[in-house]
């Protein structure tokens, strides 16, 4: 059972083990209301995405939970998330924390084992982990971390020698294993050519030519078009409300996209996720970017309280960041079709012009909501 004393017991364990504080990160979280487990998106039946998921002492490791002298490493390359060291490809690499500017842990990622910087990838330096940035500190155990630049605090990014360090640094449905982008385990192809005749391959999987859309996110198209269901649109095709969009579709994000009843409504690399097809974007919280951790196919910040999380969420039990039950919305997408979300995280309906709205306030011409005058945004003259 995840609890609080099994994080108290493992940050106790990092800590003895010369790593830097660091915040630990754990997947989990409960079904959505369409599927049938919390590890739908997942094909290969992984029994763990966080040590936290485990008994007792035991680590998550690949995701199977093993006994914490194991032998067995991870495919956590330099610069990757960790938890520990086992979660590191590289034989001698430690899992090293990075402070901010205010003295807390910031990232926590798998270093390299050096003697000086030669060792080390371009804009890598060879630095004792547990002092980094005392050049006369000395350590048995060196490690390759990244050049600190000027005041800013360390930080992981892909480019240089590293291609990848998180899945979003990957095309989509692909993973971040030791810094190479590689596709899914249960990927049909990865190229046209794997495909039958008048099959293309679209986000690893073989579909008719006919049916393969001109783009399959918005970098996939020109200027500032949108990727909406397969196909480069304007931006200025957009929505407010969900009343916008055709019966079967919903208001996200400004844009009207398919809704779905389960996985089988979307494609390979997605799953159905409160109604909409959503890309999995992670597998493991070591795909996620650092503050951010796996729940569901998603990555979600990560939070010691609910002031660490955004309007509208709360921090959970397992230190993510979730759902208000007792805020009415989020988003538009939330609220019936001819009402949106307003500032209070209320669903209200739609103005058209100011005389719809009272006193002080205007019908903004951005949100079609009545705001006050001196919101920032312009009003919508009757």
């Amino acid at each position: 059972m995840r609890n609080k004393t099994k994080i108290t017991s493992l940050m106790a364990v990092l800590m003895a083990l010369v790593f830097l504080p660091a915040c630990l990160v754990v997947s989990g979280g409960d079904p959505d209301d369409n599927d049938t487990s919390p590890h739908d998106p997942f094909s290969d039946g992984a029994e763990c995405f966080s040590d936290l998921e485990c008994d007792g002492t035991d680590i998550c490791l690949n995701n199977t939970c093993q006994s914490e002298d194991t032998d067995e490493r991870g495919s956590a390359g330099l610069c990757q998330a960790c938890e520990g060291p086992q979660d590191c490809s590289e034989e001698g690499a430690l899992c090293v924390g990075f402070l901010d500017d205010s003295d807390n842990p910031h990232e926590t990622v798998c270093g390299s084992p050096c003697q000086d910087n030669h060792d080390c990838p371009s804009n890598f330096e060879c630095v004792d982990p547990m002092d980094p940035d005392n050049p006369d500190s000395t350590t048995d155990n060196p490690q390759c971390v990244p050049e600190r630049d000027g005041d800013q605090p360390r930080t992981c990014q892909a480019g240089g020698d590293l291609e990848c360090v998180t899945a979003q640094d990957c095309e989509t449905g692909e993973r971040c294993e030791n810094n190479f982008c590689e596709p899914p385990n249960d990927a049909e192809c990865v190229d046209d050519g794997q495909c039958e005749s008048g099959e293309v391959c679209e986000v690893f999987e073989c579909i008719d030519e006919a049916d393969s859309g001109e783009c399959v996110v918005s970098d996939d198209c020109s200027g500032n078009d949108v990727c909406v269901d397969g196909q480069c649109t304007a931006e200025a095709e957009s929505c407010v409300f969900n009343a916008d969009c055709a019966d079967d579709e919903r208001c996200v994000d400004g844009q009207c996209i398919l809704t779905c009843d389960d996985n089988a409504d979307c494609g390979s690399s997605e799953w159905c996720r409160n109604g909409i097809c959503e890309f999995i974007q992670c597998y493991s919280s070591g795909d996620c970017s650092p503050g951010q951790i796996c729940v569901d196919a998603s990555c979600e910040q990560s939070c010691s309280d609910d002031d660490d999380c955004a309007a509208g969420y709360l921090c959970s039990g397992l230190d993510y960041c979730e759902p208000d039950p007792d805020v009415e919305c989020r988003s538009s997408a939330e609220c019936p079709a001819d009402q949106g979300c307003n500032e209070d995280l209320e669903c209200e309906s739609a103005c058209t012009c100011n005389d719809d709205c009272s006193g002080d306030e205007i019908c903004g011409e951005d949100s079609n909501l009545c705001v006050d005058a001196d919101s920032g945004e312009d009003g919508l003259e009757c």
